[in-house]
């Protein structure tokens, strides 16, 4: 199998050799951002709504110590004390504003890289397809009579790249499809749950 995957790099031409770093580059995004979202879109979420509630209901409540090292931007708001300062609504959103554009900056970067890596494969196998093609012709044209071995080559070049680039491209812009949809969902519910903060932190303007 190994042999086999080496075998298609060395056909394809150094044009693989891009288009191979780029997938690996991409999934690795992915997966780091993946991992990354979990605790943050799930526990740190749930834990975020439950002390949201108990707080409307006027119940006293203690962050613990893993709400310090949380990934949630809800709970940094929370774990920062801001409830319990009561602050007029222009204050809170000086303080609170920076950290959700910081947020939503840091979650949606590693998803435009993805998204410029995913249309950078398919460019690179077109670029293989070209240049294989470019081989097949010069074929004919330095050589006088085409020879089979050139020709085959340059096919063959061409096809495997164009092959690659689609290949590699295809399942990393599913995954980030659906990776972006989690990360809007847990942007959107850590906004509402900022915006059930905000209506407890603050004091009434009247």
């Amino acid at each position: 199998m190994t042999d086999d995957v080496v075998l298609l790099v060395r056909q394809g031409g150094w044009v693989m050799g891009p288009i191979v770093l780029a997938s690996l580059a991409a999934w690795y995004l992915i997966v780091y951002e993946w991992l990354a979202l979990r605790p943050a879109a799930g526990r740190d979420a749930m834990f975020v709504d439950a002390t949201v509630a108990r707080l409307e209901r006027g119940e006293s409540v203690q962050l613990d110590e893993r709400a310090a090292t949380h990934g949630n931007v809800a709970l940094a708001v929370l774990s920062s004390g801001i409830v319990a300062l009561r602050p007029d609504r222009d204050t809170f959103e000086a303080r609170v504003g920076p950290l959700l554009k910081s947020e939503t900056t840091l979650r949606q970067r590693p998803l435009r890289l993805v998204a410029m890596l995913s249309v950078v494969m398919p460019l690179l196998g077109l670029l293989g397809t070209v240049l294989g093609m470019t081989q097949t012709f010069g074929a004919f044209t330095t050589r006088g009579a085409p020879q089979i071995d050139a020709l085959a080559d340059g096919i063959s070049q061409a096809l495997i790249t164009t092959q690659a680039g689609l290949v590699a491209a295809v399942p990393v812009l599913l995954v980030h499809g659906v990776l972006r949809s989690r990360v809007r969902r847990y942007l959107g519910k850590a906004e509402v749950a900022i915006k059930r903060i905000e209506a407890l932190a603050c004091r009434d303007d009247s």
